[in-house]
């Protein structure tokens, strides 16, 4: 079944038709006057949504370049220097110094290496002037001081140092000409030419005065000697 159709009653009918028949005016005054409700409304809703809530500005971390510092090598501190004290006289008598060579002072050792730096009549090794060490340098392995080395070229095989005190055995460093520091250097006089030996400039270093000694081998011999150093 359709429900039954609702007709309007007389009474709307009536109030439909007065609406219809109002002036245009009319209408158009009251739709205007109602949107400028609604849009003061929405102007009022806009600004208090736009109204700037107050904060607090906190700092954020800047990433910037954390500087790396490259590391840098650290030189050895030169240790302080200890008293060195003069030559000891109570030291094992050194060989004798001998006239080898014409263009150098006298020399120790024997055929086929010599040394020079010694003083005599016994083999003395002064490291600083006799008074003081003010123009010698101190180092972590001891006092320095220049020895010239010849070997033969007739030499049957390159030379092999070795040095050491005779108290307690502490072995002596040695340097020739630039090469790094070592406790048993090797002297090759190679092919000198029409050289009979050849020149080794180096350093020996000495901890303290004291009794020392000193030995060379090579393929057939050897040799040691002792000596006293200090002021």
């Amino acid at each position: 079944m359709h429900p039954p159709d609702k007709k309007p009653s007389a009474l709307a009918r009536k109030e439909m038709l007065s609406l219809l028949l109002l002036p245009r005016a009319y209408i158009c005054r009251f739709a205007t006057a109602e949107t400028a409700f609604f849009l003061a409304l929405l102007v009022i809703v806009s600004s208090c949504s736009s109204t700037s809530i107050p904060t607090t500005n906190i700092p954020t971390a800047t990433p910037g370049i954390i500087s790396t510092l490259a590391p840098t090598s650290t030189p050895t501190p030169t240790p302080t220097a200890p008293p060195l004290g003069a030559v000891p006289q109570d030291c094992p008598p050194g060989p004798r110094l001998q006239n080898i060579f014409t263009d150098i002072i006298p020399v120790v050792g024997g055929s086929p290496v010599w040394a020079a730096g010694f003083v005599g009549p016994h083999a003395i090794l002064h490291v600083g002037n006799g008074i003081s060490t003010q123009n010698n340098v101190y180092t972590q392995h001891g006092w320095y001081r220049k020895i010239l080395w010849r070997v033969s070229t007739n030499s049957p095989s390159p030379v092999t140092l070795h040095g050491g005190s005779l108290h307690d055995g502490t072995p002596l460093w040695f340097q020739i000409g630039n090469q790094d520091l070592t406790l048993s250097p090797v002297l090759d006089p190679g092919n000198a030419g029409e050289q009979p030996w050849t020149s080794f400039p180096s350093y020996i270093f000495i901890p303290q005065a004291g009794c020392y000694y000193l030995e060379a081998h090579w393929s057939s011999g050897s040799w040691r000697i002792t000596f006293a150093a200090g002021l």
